[in-house]
């Protein structure tokens, strides 16, 4: 309510820095979701105070001030995480196709954060020049980077565009990278791109990279691209998951237990029982779980209608 009289008010330069204060101070939450900040006497709401400075910058202004504001809010945001960047690309797909070549002079001169957030802009839009600037982006900062996290963002819109040029190089770095934290995002890219041809590279790494105490990294790739082949029919897939029961490393049985449940096959329920049996408390305690949320998902998915 607070915010509704707000912008039904001529704010002054110092209200405007107020809000500003708070968009900085105060996270949104996941999903846009407001995080309250407790101030003594007060709550403040961020995502209703970057609302509010919203509507004081860009109503009543041409498309063009109001893209290059947005525009200017993608650059001191967080990219992946509900956010005044997350705000601001929403507002961006609304305006559309107008906005894509500002977009596309983002992500070829903003910062690093900023050609994150205009990249995932782009795709929203979808526009043909608007894909091709992204894989080209993509393409660029492969060659370009070794900072995981562009990695991640790029490797993420060459999957979502299906991007031919993309598979390649792609599949050359899973390997250079496969104890990366972002190395999931490689493998479920070349599945999005070319599922059968994916086959090979992620059987080789099952095959030539299964996790030890000395690889702990290994532990989520190996899994990730078990779970991709089994979705894929592949039996090689499944064979991984199912030996994976008995890993002498708990952190590998513990995090097969989400790998199995993702797979929404009841294959899995078999594997997920032995888990909930488990020597090692976690273990048995994340099967359990997963094994119940399975259960759930099963029974949906028989009750829907045919």
């Amino acid at each position: 309510a607070a915010a509704q009289e707000l912008m039904q008010r001529e704010l002054a330069e110092r209200d405007l820095n107020m809000l500003e204060t708070i968009v900085l101070m105060v996270p949104f939450g996941v999903q846009g979701d407001v995080v309250v900040l407790q101030w003594p006497g007060m709550n403040v709401g961020s995502r209703q105070a970057w609302e509010v400075l919203d509507h004081a910058k860009t109503n009543g202004k041409p498309v063009d001030e109001r893209i290059e504001w947005y525009v200017t809010q993608l650059r001191y945001s967080r990219p992946f995480r509900a956010s005044r960047g997350d705000a601001a690309a929403n507002r961006l797909a609304e305006i559309g196709e107008t906005a894509v070549p500002r977009l596309i002079r983002a992500t070829e001169r903003e910062s690093t954060w900023a050609q994150l957030w205009a990249a995932r802009t782009l795709v929203q839009i979808g526009t043909q020049d608007a894909e091709d600037a992204v894989e080209r982006w993509a393409l660029t900062t492969l060659e370009a980077t070794d900072d995981p996290f562009v990695l991640q963002g790029a490797t993420y819109n060459l999957g979502r565009l299906r991007s031919d040029a993309g598979f390649e190089p792609l599949e050359r770095l899973l390997e250079p990278h496969l104890e990366e934290h972002w190395s999931w995002a490689i493998i479920d890219s070349l599945v999005q791109i070319y599922p059968e041809r994916a086959r090979e590279p992620l059987g080789r790494l099952l095959t030539e990279h299964q996790p030890d105490a000395e690889h702990p990294g290994a532990i989520q790739p190996y899994l990730r691209a078990a779970y991709q082949l089994a979705k894929l029919g592949d039996e090689r897939g499944w064979t991984a998951l199912e030996d994976a029961v008995d890993s002498p490393l708990p952190e590998v049985r513990r995090e097969l237990a989400f790998a199995l449940f993702a797979t929404w096959d009841a294959r899995a329920r078999k594997s997920l029982v032995t888990l909930t049996q488990d020597e090692n408390e976690h273990v048995a305690s994340a099967a359990k779980f997963w094994l119940d949320n399975l259960d759930r998902t099963l029974k949906q998915v028989e009750e829907q209608p045919q």
